[in-house]
């Protein structure tokens, strides 16, 4: 992902990519190989809002031990240590944070808001 993104953007593409990268070294890694600007936005939540808010019951199935290696549960995450934004969803509205990200895309001249 990092690295077709990084294609993307260096062709002019504004490129969104939701993933969980669990291991900080490999969300550096990406963040340096990119020539363009990359904005790390960390969506942080409380584990029990993310098993309330679980749709498809995967915090259940873990909790039951009938998923292994869930990250963020079972399996270790790395929070990053500077993330250009950071959102606490168990905290703020979705307006809030979408406000706070076009913020620092607008603050760094990569958008215009009018």
């Amino acid at each position: 992902m990092g690295y077709v993104s990084g294609l993307l953007a260096q062709h002019g593409v504004a490129v969104i990519v939701a993933a969980i990268a669990p291991h900080r070294s490999v969300r550096e890694t990406v963040r340096s190989s990119h020539s363009t600007p990359f904005i790390e936005v960390f969506l942080e939540c409380e584990l029990s809002e993310r098993i309330r808010r679980d749709p498809k019951g995967i915090y259940a199935k873990a909790l039951r031990g009938e998923i292994e290696g869930l990250t963020g549960l079972t399996a270790p995450y790395e929070p990053p240590l500077r993330p250009d934004v950071h959102i606490y969803t168990d905290k703020s509205d979705i307006r809030e944070g979408v406000d706070r990200v076009l913020d620092v895309l607008a603050r760094r001249q990569l958008i215009e808001i009018t």
